[in-house]
């Protein structure tokens, strides 16, 4: 946004100004000067400036312009550098050429001031315009500060008559360097946008670093009982009281049949022949007899399933399975049956 805004504000003359700039020679060069200026570093820079300049390629062409002009400086090549950093967005950094231009064209003769006037009346507008778009960052100290504390913006030391004066800025970050007396080094970034005025009063000391954490111990007991072995420990213990109510099934159902059996045997005698009416008695035993059965079945199961839970399930530091638990299904999961035998 602040370069398309920019390019707006750029006089079209801009780089038709630029293209010449360093075609008509200072005063007193010699013929021979000009004649060789084809391989004059600062003629070569300034040419792959304005190429890249034309060509958009403004991160380019404004540092070889500028190049240039610091191996022989130009009031063309300095105008044109102001016009390069214009449309490149650093509005400060512009506004300083396009004033420095404006320096140099006060020392011009007459004849001279005539030929540039269109470069100065550009410099002017720009400067009108620029001034609307750049930057304002001031840098405050605080009051607690020590002598000779030493504040840079960008890599450059800041007067100490500049602190707490708006000064332009190009939009983007900044780097602040605060240097104590004692060698302490406090950096940040700053970042402004576009006709933004930020005021910031520069640290002398560094930020608490907050205390690092010990980590917790986990404890024996957080780990049986986190989450994920609950769920086991639901179903083992559902297969524990499936196995219980089973055993006591069959053991109460088998006691009773013993029961029904033995008033059998004296019913019936030892020929095997028994009363009619003990029909009732057997069909009970019998029935007795495969609730045992049926009980102790699903007891050997349970216990089965809850051994094998037991052992799959994630293990807990603090907890131990149960001794014997392995070996308790093999005695009791055998069906108990009554076989008796009788003519009615």
């Amino acid at each position: 946004m602040l370069r398309s805004t920019m390019k707006a504000v750029v006089f079209a003359s801009g780089v038709l100004c630029a293209a010449t700039a360093r075609a008509t020679p200072q005063a007193g060069a010699s013929s021979t000067a000009a004649g060789s200026s084809a391989q004059d570093p600062a003629q070569v820079l300034f040419d792959t400036g304005v190429a890249d300049m034309e060509a958009g390629r403004l991160e380019k062409a404004c540092p070889a312009i500028e190049a240039s002009h610091r191996l022989a400086p130009m009031p063309g090549t300095l105008f044109t550098l102001a016009e390069c950093e214009a449309l490149r967005g650093r509005t400060a950094t512009a506004m300083r050429y396009y004033s420095e231009y404006l320096a140099l064209y006060r020392t011009f003769s007459i004849k001279k001031k005539l030929e540039q006037k269109d470069r100065a009346d550009a410099c002017g507008a720009q400067l009108k315009k620029l001034e609307l778009l750049t930057p304002r960052l001031t840098l405050r100290l605080p009051a607690d500060a020590p002598t000779d504390v030493v504040v840079k913006r960008d890599g450059e030391v800041v007067a100490e008559l500049s602190m707490g004066t708006a000064t332009p800025v190009d939009p983007g970050e900044h780097r602040i360097v605060t240097q104590l007396p004692d060698g302490t080094v406090i950096e940040e970034t700053i970042r402004l946008t576009a006709a933004e005025s930020k005021t910031v009063e520069v640290r002398i000391r560094k930020p608490a670093t907050a205390p690092t954490a010990s980590p917790v111990a986990t404890t024996s007991a957080s780990v049986v009982v986190a989450p994920n072995l609950l769920p086991w420990r639901l179903a083992t213990g559902s297969a524990g009281i499936v196995a219980a109510i089973g055993l006591g099934v069959g053991i109460v159902a088998g006691l009773l049949a013993l029961d029904d059996r033995q008033t059998l045997y004296q019913a019936c005698g030892t020929n095997d022949v028994c009363d009619p009416k003990s029909r009732p008695i057997y069909n009970r035993m019998q029935a007795l007899g495969a609730a045992s059965t049926v009980g102790f079945v699903a007891a050997g199961v349970g216990m089965s399933v809850g051994v094998v839970l037991l052992v799959a399930s994630p293990s807990a530091p603090t907890a131990s399975p149960p001794v014997g638990t392995a070996r308790s299904s093999g005695a009791t999961s055998a069906p108990f049956g009554l076989f008796v035998h009788g003519n009615f």
